[in-house]
């Protein structure tokens, strides 16, 4: 599978809405995903399912053929920051419900606790589905996660919109019970799979091997940032990061010869973090790291250093909102004609800044 192809319409009802061809787990036999059949769909772990990772929020993008039919093309982690008691990590956590690897994540009516019922056991929402205006629709669901062990207990409520199936929205929210967040960031974490070399940034494009190039270790390399006011806006004001590979052919490689581990069966691909304009303040930045080997492997990444973890962060006010899109389209045609749309290369805004220098943990 080398392509993709998004329908150019949709039908609409007799009220004049769009039918959105919206998939949800009564179309997965029960499975928890959510999303735009013919675009963006987002998954969970969940039992009897995939072997990767807990608490982590799968993204994927159509391969054709029946709706809901995709592949994963990258996951969203959770971490929240509490004063005094560090980062929390979703997929690395321990449940304290069953003592597993990873924080459970589950579409809910109520919070999840340690002495929630088990996973089968929780009735699983389908979304709900809104009118937001003339032939455009709306879905949302609410996911649940389990407390974290610095006390943070967030939820988040992830919203498609049938008007733009290659986005979707995160709204963070935190349950009763929660300890105060001073953050609580959304994380893209698996930007080796595409091998995003590239971000597109508001004076030009920096590369991984330009910021991290001196790495040669097998782990992560130590976090970059970019303040707002480097970061890319589209003419109506809104914030805008892309993140792409630098192969014609990505799909055309076998990080794994004779195996599908880690190959990426798209076309090249823009991935995008985007804040609408009046939505955040100028403690906005972009955090990015990179990888040298894949994860969990000693195997180096074809073509060299990619970035891996990319995200907005922000200080936590409960309701923010950004936005995950992967769209086919390039970074200029995503920002429009403009002076944020140039992506030529330069190494003129690439910065390395110690994590410690944000007061993070």
């Amino acid at each position: 599978m080398v392509g993709v192809c998004l329908s150019a319409g949709m039908a609409v009802g007799g009220d004049g809405r769009a039918a959105a061809p919206w998939v949800r787990p009564r179309d997965m036999g029960g499975r928890p995903r959510w999303g735009v059949a013919e675009g963006i769909q987002a998954g969970l772990w969940h039992p009897g399912g995939d072997a990767r990772p807990r608490g982590l929020i799968r993204l994927y993008w159509p391969t054709g053929g029946d709706p809901g039919a995709g592949e994963i093309v990258n996951f969203l982690a959770v971490e929240p920051v509490v004063a005094g008691q560090g980062r929390g990590f979703s997929e690395l956590e321990t449940s304290r419900h069953d003592g597993r690897p990873g924080l459970r994540i589950w579409a809910c009516e109520q919070p999840l606790l340690p002495d929630s019922p088990h996973l089968p056991e929780q009735a699983l929402s389908e979304g709900e589905e809104e009118g937001v205006a003339a032939g455009v629709s709306a879905l949302s669901v609410t996911l649940r996660l389990e407390p974290f062990a610095n006390g943070a207990h967030p939820r988040l409520v992830l919203r498609f919109r049938s008007d733009r199936p290659h986005e979707v929205a995160i709204r963070t929210e935190h349950e009763a019970d929660s300890a105060p967040m001073r953050f609580c960031t959304v994380t893209a974490t698996m930007g080796n799979f595409a091998r995003l070399r590239r971000l597109h940034l508001r004076s030009g494009t920096v590369r991984a091997a330009e910021v991290f190039g001196d790495y040669r270790g097998t782990g992560f390399t130590a976090d970059a940032v970019w303040e707002a006011a480097e970061l890319c806006r589209t003419p109506t004001g809104d914030i805008l990061v892309a993140a792409t590979g630098d192969e014609e052919k990505p799909h055309a490689v076998r990080p794994f010869p004779g195996r599908d581990w880690w190959w990426w069966s798209w076309p090249p691909l823009t991935q995008y973090w985007r804040k609408e304009a009046g939505t955040f303040g100028p403690d906005l930045h972009l955090r990015v790291n990179a990888r040298r080997v894949y994860w969990g492997t000693q195997t180096a990444i074809p073509g060299g250093l990619s970035f891996e973890n990319i995200e907005l962060r922000e200080a936590y006010r409960p309701g923010q909102v950004v936005i995950w899109g992967i769209s086919p389209l390039d970074p200029d045609a995503l920002l429009a004609p403009g002076p944020s749309r140039r992506h030529e290369p330069s190494g003129a805004v690439r910065k390395r800044v110690p994590l410690g220098s944000r007061d993070l943990p």
